[in-house]
């Protein structure tokens, strides 16, 4: 899927949705299928730090370059912590940000360290 911001985040993007999402047919009744969410928290702050970007930029409140380091942090943010296995208290901060402004908060607070 073409993220709005076009190359590198479009990467990060599909990633983070092949992460965090997982389609698969319901066999019973009518065929359909459903779709399930790991750690729903951080999905939804994605969500709402992406929609609030996207708004930003196409209002021209917010230039390419500063949607694009946003995205990419919140991104590498998230698709780190899909992987982890001991995030709790992580999902529940994600998951007391309501606004986008909240959830651009909790990931601002998330410094990620190469070793």
């Amino acid at each position: 899927e073409e993220h709005f911001l076009g190359g590198e985040i479009t990467k990060k993007w599909n990633t983070f949705l092949c992460n965090y999402t997982h389609t698969y047919e319901i066999e019973v009744g009518l065929s359909s299928s459903g779709t399930e969410f790991r750690k729903p928290a951080v999905f939804k702050a994605v969500e709402r730090v992406n929609k609030y970007v996207k708004k930003s930029y196409k209002s021209q409140h917010m230039t390419k370059e500063e949607a694009i380091r946003i995205m990419s942090h919140v991104l590498d943010c998230a698709n780190i912590i899909c992987l982890e296995s001991d995030t709790a208290a992580l999902e529940e901060a994600a998951g007391d940000a309501n606004t986008a402004e909240e959830a651009l908060a909790f990931f601002d607070h998330i410094k990620l360290i190469n070793v």
